[in-house]
């Protein structure tokens, strides 16, 4: 899936839901079929399109509805989605990139407290703004994971950008290729054996990535081959050894962490964290 910075863990959540669920159907005219041949006229000029190009503005515009939707209704204006063009490092080629406001506030005071340490400067340490940033970024996937369920309009943009995204994957054979995830919601009750989090993972090229809320899961009903689980956290973090429906218990001093799976690709697994 293409870089879209910080932003891409919830959309690739919610195109995972699509996939999983199929919410996204190719529409019929995602792709329109060629003309039927016409008998050739020496003033006949054929102009043919360029699908690809159309599907990616496609995508554009339904991404950019969807972030509008999703800033009207949020709780917190600090997980307003800004889209912006931006050149890679070492690079004049420009990228679309989509952040959250509070993140692009929070490295800003992080760009100023690192310099300001590194002159000697005293001033708030540059790891407070790092945490931060990263509960911004947990808090604001999670609403734009959930706000689907209680918006029918934010749902209706999601099943547009859903259509957008899998019409494009009719014509490039992309899909394959990306790691898609799909959170299972629980009932009144919760989720069973007092899970916090109940995740299906189907990993594609990149590794997948999830932000712990606790420090106990483990991973179930796996299809294919697990190479390797770390755990990156705030004050630790180390390589763990996959075994079948074993449980993890990280240590709570290593404060916030990120699991980080690498699998063989099309590798199916549940996550489940708990309480």
């Amino acid at each position: 899936m293409k870089q879209l910075s910080s932003v891409l863990a919830p959309i690739a959540v919610l195109w995972g839901t699509a996939f999983f669920s199929n919410l996204a159907t190719a529409d019929d005219d995602a792709v329109a079929p060629p003309p039927t041949a016409a008998a050739p006229d020496e003033d006949q000029i054929i102009v043919r399109g360029k699908p690809i190009e159309q599907l990616r503005l496609r995508i554009r515009i339904a991404e950019d509805a969807f972030y509008s939707r999703f800033n009207e209704i949020n709780s917190d204006d600090r997980y307003d989605v800004d889209c912006f063009m931006r050149a890679e490092t070492g690079t004049r080629i420009k990228h679309r990139i989509c952040e959250y406001k509070g993140q692009r506030e929070l490295d800003e005071n992080y760009g100023a407290a690192l310099l300001g340490a590194m002159n000697g400067q005293t001033g708030p340490p540059p790891e407070l703004f790092l945490a931060a940033r990263y509960e911004v970024e947990k808090s604001g996937g999670d609403e734009m994971r959930r706000l689907p369920a209680t918006d029918p309009v934010l749902k209706e943009d999601l099943l547009r950008l859903g259509q957008a995204y899998q019409a494009l994957d009719t014509v490039t054979g992309s899909r394959e290729t990306w790691t898609l995830e799909h959170e299972i919601l629980g009932d009144a009750q919760g989720l069973p054996f007092g899970a916090r989090h109940m995740v299906d993972v189907r990993v594609g090229v990149e590794p997948w990535t999830h932000s712990l809320d606790g420090h106990t899961f483990t991973l179930t009903s796996v299809s294919g081959a697990i190479r390797g689980l770390r755990a990156k956290c705030e004050h630790g973090g180390e390589k763990l050894r996959f075994e079948h429906e074993v449980e993890w218990t990280l240590p709570s001093d290593w404060g916030r962490c990120t699991l980080i799976v690498s699998a063989k690709r099309e590798t199916t697994f549940r996550f489940v964290e708990f309480e």
